[in-house]
């Protein structure tokens, strides 16, 4: 076992890789929501969701959005939720103490009729998402990025700044990498060939520390 960051072992990562091989990803004739059609589909709840697997999740991307200096992080529902969940509660762990926060996919047509759902402190306006407010955005799986595109547009809309898009897994059918990272700083957590294997990305190995053997 080796210590890739604070808190962040070589074991934290090649288990959670494990969990997402074993219970997130399935292999069939699947239709992707991009129209795309494929031999294998990543349905990561079933992950994020589960005490382990959300632990995991929390432990490692916690140091990715602190190391880019995001104040806040979030996403479009419901595939970022739980990521974003993790995230902050591992920030109270660190002391990092970052809030997160979720994107609506439509307004509320009610009550404080919200785009954004956030933590307590965007009314105190101590922290939180506000104007000039550094978030990073996160989901469960991109292959084009249309999807992840709708949360950056509200963020922006609220006058945040986007200073990092950060995916858990990044699909290889469209260069959803190459299209984000041409405007924003892109990180993904496991990379995937056609096949669907994972593999740890270079930038998060640089990131969290060091090459994962």
């Amino acid at each position: 076992m080796r210590e890739l960051g604070p808190g962040v072992t070589s074991e934290d990562v090649a288990e959670l890789q494990s969990l997402l091989e074993r219970h997130a990803r399935l292999k069939d004739d699947f239709v992707l929501s991009s129209g795309l059609h494929s031999k294998f589909y990543f349905d990561s709840k079933p992950v994020t969701l589960s005490p382990d697997g959300n632990a995991l999740v929390g432990r490692i991307l916690e140091r990715v959005v602190s190391a880019v200096g995001a104040e806040a992080v979030g996403g479009l529902q419901i595939g970022a939720i739980p990521i974003a969940d993790a995230i902050s509660r591992e920030s109270f762990e660190t002391g990092s103490h970052i809030p997160a926060f979720v994107v609506r996919d439509e307004k509320k047509g009610h009550g404080t009729k919200e785009k954004i759902a956030a933590s307590y402190s965007i009314r105190d306006r101590e922290r939180g998402i506000r104007a000039g407010t550094r978030v990073a955005i996160v989901d469960d799986v991109v292959t084009t990025g249309d999807s992840i595109q709708g949360a950056i547009d509200a963020v922006k809309a609220s006058g945040c700044v986007v200073v990092a898009v950060v995916a858990l897994v990044t699909r290889p059918e469209a260069n959803a990498a190459q299209v984000l990272g041409a405007k924003y700083d892109y990180i993904s957590l496991f990379d995937c060939d056609i096949e669907g294997n994972l593999t740890l990305s270079a930038r998060v190995q640089e990131i969290i520390g060091t090459a994962v053997a």
